[in-house]
């Protein structure tokens, strides 16, 4: 993959594409776009449970399946199709080294370990958690380590596991935003950074291209958490991208999930349909198309419709700029409107979704050429099946 052409293609396709995903209709459910593609608008609106929930989960099959109704789809799927992927398996390892770890992280730790293989360097881990990468990496390759985190508990946790196994992996306490982290990008230096989020990853990267390590492989996550309120690319490339972000919009980027349990996918669900209900009535009642952004701590404790609703209600009083309409005899009207409005949301949300990989990969991209203008040679893959992390883009640069 060329990664100045790739990155130019993905700008313009989400830059001419842009009022159909920026819109959120979780906000807007009659989608200012609508007309302007009653085709797609019709087709995805008589979408069958079954195909959305595949649709949600798949970015192939969502393109594949979009295409019929949205021929620009095709080239977003061409591109993202020219990822490499990950390996179809791995080798055995001893059970008791995944000990104290849960199934899915061990599972991307195995992967990220796998792909960049062999290490040849000592190792600095960024934000390490209980620096269980290091320790896996430090047995396999009998390399030491320094691993950088600023949770004291995980820190204490991870020293015990590293004691009893008698590895060469030292945790420090490190808040990697605010200590001087200089000494960890020395010239023989490996630095490994799975799934730091948002500025913590950017400021790993933006640390790698000042002093130069000898190789750094890294798994970014949450694009949008940290950092200035635009977007900001890293490298020189992209600083002329016609694409211009607020942080904000980033988030669909990693709308795509796989980790949440059935449980905890029943309750979002619920919710969504509850707040979708609110917003209805708060339109019906006040004649504003957007519904107010509320603190939604209180609604979140509710155990049923109407105490959510009378707690969004209540925190619009509270507010010196709003003030919220009298609450109805009955809410029962609006959480049945909630739960239509879902419905229509969930097939309506595939055309930004659609939008997801895309983003992403733009993102990505730019990381990888601002590694470029600093002497590396970069590898782009996907480390990990999606079903283990959706977040599985791995750059792997080496001077």
């Amino acid at each position: 993959m060329d990664f100045r052409e790739t990155h130019s293609e993905l700008d313009r396709l989400l830059h001419t594409a842009a009022p159909l995903w920026r819109p959120a209709v979780f906000n807007q459910p009659s989608a200012p776009w609508l007309a302007d593609v009653p085709e797609l608008s019709t087709a995805l609106l008589s979408l069958d449970d079954d195909t959305l929930a595949l649709w949600q989960a798949d970015d192939h099959d969502l393109l594949s399946g979009i295409a019929d109704h949205y021929p620009p789809a095709l080239q977003l799927l061409d591109i993202i199709r020219g990822l490499p992927k990950s390996p179809a398996t791995l080798k055995p390892l001893p059970d008791r080294w995944s000990w104290h770890m849960p199934g899915r992280k061990w599972q991307q730790i195995r992967y990220f370990a796998e792909q960049i293989a062999p290490v040849k360097h000592p190792m600095m881990e960024w934000c390490s958690g209980k620096a269980h990468l290091s320790r896996l990496l430090s047995r396999q390759w009998d390399q030491p380590a320094s691993a950088l985190e600023r949770d004291q508990q995980l820190i204490d946790s991870g020293r015990e596991l590293t004691s009893q196994d008698g590895l060469a992996v030292e945790l420090r306490r490190c808040d990697v935003l605010e200590d001087d982290t200089a000494v960890y990008f020395d010239p023989n230096r490996h630095g490994l950074a799975l799934h730091a989020c948002g500025e913590l990853h950017r400021h790993f990267l933006r640390q790698t291209t000042r002093h130069k390590p000898a190789r750094i492989s890294l798994a970014p996550c949450c694009y949008n958490l940290g950092g200035p309120e635009h977007w900001q690319p890293l490298s020189q490339f992209a600083q002329n991208s016609r694409l211009q972000l607020k942080r904000e919009e980033l988030k669909l980027a990693v709308r795509q999930t796989v980790t949440a349990d059935s449980r905890e996918q029943k309750r979002h669900r619920q919710k969504q349909q509850w707040r979708l209900g609110f917003n209805a009535f708060w339109r019906d009642s006040t004649g504003d198309d957007l519904p107010p952004q509320l603190n939604m701590q209180n609604a979140r404790r509710a155990k049923n419709f109407e105490d959510f609703a009378g707690a969004l209600l209540a925190e619009s009083n509270r507010s010196e700029s709003l003030r919220g309409p009298a609450a109805p005899k009955s809410w029962k009207h609006w959480q049945t409107e909630g739960e239509a409005l879902y419905q229509r949301v969930q097939r309506l949300e595939l055309v930004s979704m659609m939008y997801r990989r895309p983003l992403e990969l733009w993102l990505v991209l730019d990381y990888a050429i601002a590694l470029e203008e600093a002497g590396y040679r970069v590898n782009l893959s996907q480390f990990c099946p999606p079903h283990i992390t959706p977040r599985n883009l791995m750059l792997d640069a080496r001077r």
